[in-house]
Parts: C-alpha cells; structure tokens; sequence
C-alpha cells in the first residue's frame, strides 16, 4: 500500500512540476524577520492547516490571540479576487498568516469567488469583497491581493499609507527589477484606504476578462487628485519583492482600451453606487472567509 501510495505522488508531481515551486514557498521563512516575534498559536494551526479545517473558525486574527495586551499596528482587509486557483491559495494561507501575525496586525482574509463560467472580473470581485468586508467591521486598510503573489520580505509592511500605494515594487514576472511598464501600475498587490476606495467609487465593474481595471482604478485616483506611491527603488528591491507563482493567461477584457477613454465620465455612474451581486454561499472557514458570488453578467 505504501509503494502504491508513493508511486501515486511521484507520478502527480511529475505531472505537475509546477507543485515544486509551491513546496518551496511553504516550508521557506521570510528573510529579516527577527523583529517580528511569531504568535505560536496561529503558527500551530497553519502547519496543521489540513487538520484544522475539520474543527476550527477564526472570525479576525489578531495580536490580542496570542497575547492579550499586545499592541495593534492596523485593521486589515484582505480581498482575494479568485476563481479555480485552490494550489495557489493553500501556499497563499500558509506563506501569509505568519508575516500577518508577525506584522502584529488584526486582519481577515476575504476570499471573493466568482461563481460560473461567465469570464472573470477581477475588479467587480474587490468591490464585492470591499462592500462585504466593510459590513462586518470599520476596517482602516484594504488590501487588493492576487492569489499568486507571495511577499518575500516580511519588512513590506501590509498597513495603508497617505496616499494609495503599490505595494510590490519587483517580481519574478520581470526579474525582480525595479522597473514597470508604466508610473501608475496599480495591479497584483496594492493599498488603500476604505475613505479612498469609496471616494472613487471603486472600481469600474464592466471588465469582464484580464486587464484594464486596475488602470481604470488608478485613473480614478488620479482624478480625485491623489497620487500612487511605491517604495523607493533601494527599499523596493530589499523588501519589495514578491514571488509570482506560475498560472494560464486568461482572455483579454473586451473593448478594454475603448473603456479606458471614458473613465471620468464612468466612474461617476459606475463602481460601488451601482453594484449588482448574489451571495451564493459565505462560509468562514479556518483561515479565510469564503464568499461564492454570481456576478449577475449580462443581467
């Protein structure tokens, strides 16, 4: 039974020699890390995280599980836009709850799953993700994170700055240089806070397919006159690197470019003031809040 069992596992990993990437990211602990004292506790229920999900809920990690007196750095969403990614979310939950735990931050992750084949909508997600986390709790940061995304440095901090900001300053998409393709990238990993995010309305929710409404997203910060702030290029490259785990391109958002023209005049009748949803299920589950969500498309 044993040789069967090994020779199973051989024969998938082989198959899918993508998993090598994910076995290094799991058993691997951030670099400078020293300053922030581990919570045993959560550190427990992550290395039994197969375990756990029998028998455990966690409404809101916090500092205060491990230590009632602990100090609070910030209240922190997370919002998961995701649909068919279960690999990339188990190395997520088990690479992320220790640097959040580390960063003494009371967070909730919100896992925002688009239910159907109709074509993804990263951006309508978020705004899902943003009304419903706002529902349960006055959070004072949200973070817009990709499911594919690890930090390599748990220096990066996850709390919000003045001003909205991309918080991934390389990846191994490029390299890990400090360049991009253009100043207002704001995809992948970023910040802001809840009074912006409703200031500009969210975002647009007709990109349905890959790109364009983190653009349209940044547009719209620009136009309430902020600005998107990035670590500078020697404290990006130490601590604003994030590993990108391997994953199929998905199809291009239609008409994205025409789209783009009209952001202004968009973003004043589209975004959280006319958003459309049913919750098919929530469900928390150990590490993570589960919301499935039909999109409503072409409704």
């Amino acid at each position: 039974m044993r040789g069967l069992l090994l020779n199973l596992f051989l024969n998938l990993r082989s198959k899918y020699k993508i998993l090598d990437i994910y076995y290094e990211l799991i058993f691997w602990n951030p670099s400078n890390s020293s300053s922030y004292p581990n919570c045993e506790n959560i550190i427990f229920w992550i290395k039994y995280l197969w375990k756990i999900y029998m028998f455990v809920q966690v409404d809101i990690f916090s500092p205060k599980l491990c230590n009632e007196s602990a100090s609070i750095r910030e209240s922190v969403a997370i919002i998961l836009p995701y649909r068919n990614r279960q690999e990339h979310l188990y190395t997520f939950l088990q690479h992320m709850h220790p640097i959040l735990t580390r960063q003494r931050l009371e967070y909730k992750i919100y896992l925002v799953n688009q239910d159907g084949k109709d074509p993804f909508n990263r951006g309508k997600l978020i705004n899902i993700g943003f009304t419903e986390a706002m529902k349960e709790k006055k959070w004072g940061c949200i973070i817009m994170h990709d499911v594919d995304y690890m930090p390599l440095n748990d220096n990066n901090l996850y709390t919000c700055w003045k001003n909205p900001h991309r918080m991934m300053a390389a990846s191994s998409k490029w390299l890990y240089q400090y360049a991009w393709p253009y100043k207002t990238f704001f995809g992948s990993v970023a910040a802001i806070k809840p009074e912006q995010f409703r200031s500009v309305n969210g975002f647009f929710n007709e990109y349905y397919g890959w790109g364009a409404e983190d653009d349209d997203l940044a547009k719209r910060i620009g136009y309430k006159g902020m600005q998107i702030d990035i670590l500078d290029e020697n404290e990006g490259l130490r601590i604003g690197k994030y590993k990108m785990l391997p994953h199929m391109k998905a199809h291009p958002a239609e008409d994205r470019g025409e789209k783009l023209k009209h952001t202004k005049s968009n973003m004043i009748q589209n975004g959280l003031n006319n958003l459309k949803y049913k919750i098919i299920s929530k469900k928390n589950e150990a590490l993570y809040t589960n919301l499935t969500v039909n999109l409503l498309y072409n409704t």
